[in-house]
């Protein structure tokens, strides 16, 4: 493994670990709750410790913002909801409202859950992250 990749590796886990541990402070909203699930590529790392870090990859890039903010260029404005629509920083918006978890083996949830906006709204949200992290992330990590 080279050393880009061992640095790429570490960057990933830092930021893994932020969002993890910033995710339990962070309240989760109590209005409408919504969920997608996305098979994640086929590990076949023989390491179990390999694997644990490239599912990890897979639920922090899930999370990013060239997967967020992608979702949100995906949907027709009138689609959104107000605040998200109006937000100045469409993550920033959507990140409180958002977790990502491992589901089960091989899986993982989008869960988005906020007051603001109708549950079909937020839904497609759910479903346009999805879609933006398989457009962008799922097919390059299948051929590696």
């Amino acid at each position: 493994m080279s050393w880009k990749m061992r640095t790429s590796v570490v960057v990933l886990i830092g930021i893994v670990l932020i969002v993890v541990a910033t995710r339990g402070l962070l309240p989760f909203s109590s209005g409408h709750r919504v969920s997608s699930l996305v098979t994640l590529p086929a590990s076949n790392e023989a390491d179990a410790n390999q694997a644990e870090i490239r599912t990890a990859t897979h639920l922090a890039l899930l999370q990013s913002p060239l997967v967020l903010n992608a979702a949100v260029r995906n949907i027709d404005a009138e689609l959104l909801p107000n605040g998200l629509r109006s937000a100045n920083d469409p993550v920033a918006w959507i990140n409180p409202r958002l977790r990502v978890e491992q589901a089960g083996d091989g899986t993982a949830e989008v869960l988005i859950s906020s007051d603001d906006g109708t549950r079909e709204q937020l839904q497609l949200l759910a479903n346009s992250i999805v879609e933006a992290y398989s457009n962008e992330f799922a097919s390059e990590f299948a051929r590696q």
